[in-house]
């Protein structure tokens, strides 16, 4: 199964610092923590969770998609 487009986004489009996957449900992160690369989103899981987050200016994949759109 392919990736979605929203998935392949590998850098923020406003300040170019590199995305975030963010992460639900209970998670077990242990005693490494998550690393860069994964944010912890919450428990709920719906169809408009943020897919990805910029730790830098706060960006989310669900305003970004909406700004190409516009």
């Amino acid at each position: 199964m392919g990736r979605t487009p929203k998935e392949t986004i590998e850098y923020c489009p406003k300040c170019g610092n590199k995305l975030a996957e963010v992460i639900y449900g209970y998670i077990y992160v242990g005693e490494d923590g998550l690393g860069e690369d994964y944010v912890l989103g919450g428990c709920i899981v719906d169809d408009f969770n943020i897919l990805k987050l910029c730790k830098k200016c706060g960006q989310n994949l669900i305003n970004m998609i909406y700004m190409v759109l516009i």
